[in-house]
C-alpha cells in the first residue's frame, strides 16, 4: 500500500481566501490530472495524501485543504502548527484576496512551526485579461517576507506540480541540514563533557 511505501512524512497546509483554487489544486496535484473547479467552499479541513519521489527518497505528503471563510478561522489556527510547509494562495483577479496574503503569512509566524517553508502562489494565471494583481507585485510581496513565490493556473494545470515539489524539497532539504546540524551541535557537547572529564580526572587531589 502506498501508505506503508515512504522514507518521510511531511504535512503541507494551504492557505487561502474562499475561492482562490485550492481544493481544485490540490487534488489535480494529488490525481495528476485536470480537475473541474470545485462548485463548493471546503467546509473546515479536507485533506489528501500523496507519496513523492525526491532524488531517490520516498515522501509521503499529506496536504491539508483549510476553508478560508472567517468562520471557520479557529480551526485553521489549528492545522497551521502541523504544516512543516505552506502553500498561501490568491487569485490574481481578485486583489482582496492578495491583500489577504499578509495576514495568512502573520497567522504563520504566529501559530505555526518556527522553520516552515512557505511559498506564495498566484493562482489562475489564465485569466490574463482579468488579472488585478501582477507578477511583480506577488513577487515583491514574497520576497519582502523572504519566501518563494510562483503562479499557477488550475485550468491547464501550469506549475501545479512545480508548486509543490518547490515546497516538498524545501521542507525535505532543510529537514536535512536541520539533522546535520543537530548531530555536529550534539558531537560538539559530547566532545567537551569528554574534555572536561578529562580535565577532572587529571587533577591531584591533596
Amino acid at each position: 500500500m502506498e501508505f506503508d511505501e515512504f522514507d518521510y512524512k511531511y504535512s503541507l497546509i494551504m492557505l487561502g481566501d474562499s475561492s482562490v483554487g485550492k481544493t481544485t489544486i490540490a487534488t489535480s496535484f494529488k490525481t495528476g490530472s485536470l480537475m473541474e473547479k470545485s462548485t463548493q467552499s471546503t467546509v473546515g479541513i479536507d485533506f489528501w495524501t500523496k507519496v513523492v519521489n525526491v532524488n531517490g527518497v520516498r515522501i509521503q505528503t499529506l496536504i491539508y485543504d483549510t476553508s478560508g471563510q472567517e468562520r471557520f478561522r479557529s480551526i485553521t489556527k489549528g492545522y497551521i502548527k502541523k504544516g512543516e510547509g505552506v502553500l498561501i494562495l490568491y487569485d490574481i483577479t481578485n486583489k482582496q484576496s492578495f491583500k489577504a496574503v499578509k495576514l495568512w503569512i502573520n497567522q504563520i509566524r504566529e501559530y505555526g512551526q518556527e522553520h516552515a517553508c512557505i511559498l506564495v502562489v498566484g493562482n489562475k494565471s489564465d485569466l490574463k485579461e482579468s488579472r488585478k494583481v501582477t507578477y511583480e507585485e506577488g513577487e515583491s510581496l514574497a520576497e519582502s517576507y523572504g519566501v518563494h513565490f510562483m503562479e499557477t493556473s488550475s485550468k491547464d494545470m501550469e506549475s501545479i506540480d512545480q508548486a509543490f515539489e518547490v515546497v516538498i524539497k524545501q521542507v525535505y532539504f532543510t529537514g536535512k541540514e536541520r539533522e546535520k546540524n543537530s548531530k555536529v551541535t550534539n558531537r560538539g557537547s559530547k566532545t567537551l563533557r569528554h574534555e572536561e572529564t578529562k580535565s577532572k580526572s587529571d587533577c591531584i587531589c591533596k
